[in-house]
């Protein structure tokens, strides 16, 4: 999964609002190592800041209908 995240030309890591501020049993590498983030609900305004001062943009993905 590095070398996959390391020769990328651009990143994109989806989660869900929960994934936010939790310890993960695997880790892919600093947030600022991705240029986007797709999530379900909007970051708290710490996470925001701090993807903003790492220059991740980020983006609620619009709710799928069934």
């Amino acid at each position: 999964m590095q070398a996959m995240v390391n020769n990328a030309r651009v990143r994109y890591l989806g989660v869900d609002h929960s994934k936010f501020n939790s310890n993960a049993l695997v880790r892919l590498g600093d947030i600022g190592a991705f240029d986007k983030l797709f999530t379900d609900r909007p970051p708290s305004a710490a996470m925001q800041k701090t993807l903003n001062e790492r220059g991740v943009a980020w983006q609620v993905a619009d709710p799928v209908s069934k």
